[in-house]
């Protein structure tokens, strides 16, 4: 008699209707976090990071620079980073609905020192140099 049993007497799980949208941001946001949780390989210096020949060299501080600014001027939506201990890992990143997320590609940061400290605001030519090599906030703005 197990097929005449009440429903609500068995020990089936309650169905929990969610409506298309809510369920929708949900799997963005699993997505989001899952990225910025999962640990990834780390793509080669070169792919990650444009750096000039000059940037291991002597400077004089200029300025922090702006991961964010730099990738919304390469026309992406935003900065992360693979592993927080390699600085070579930064990349931009582009948002899309209903998508997702699309990786954009490395960031090219004495492009970023040139337009954050631009020479006819007074500033010298700067150049991106890795002050700090165990970080991703290890990059910094010099002159030369």
């Amino acid at each position: 008699m197990q097929g005449l049993t009440d429903s609500a007497s068995t020990d089936e799980p309650t169905r929990i209707r969610v409506p298309r949208r809510v369920g929708m941001v949900i799997a963005i946001l699993a997505l989001v976090i899952g990225l910025a949780a999962a640990p990834a390989t780390t793509p080669p210096a070169s792919a990650a990071t444009a750096v000039g020949p000059v940037a291991q060299a002597a400077g004089k501080f200029t300025g922090y620079i702006d991961f964010h600014a730099q990738c919304k001027r390469q026309g992406q939506f935003g900065a992360s980073f693979w592993n927080y201990w390699n600085p070579y890992t930064w990349y931009c990143y582009s948002l899309s609905i209903p998508v997702g997320i699309s990786i954009g590609g490395g960031l090219d940061l004495n492009a970023a020192c040139a337009a954050q400290y631009p020479t006819n605001r007074g500033w010298p030519r700067s150049w991106a140099k890795l002050v700090a090599g165990n970080n991703v906030n290890g990059w910094r703005c010099v002159n030369y």
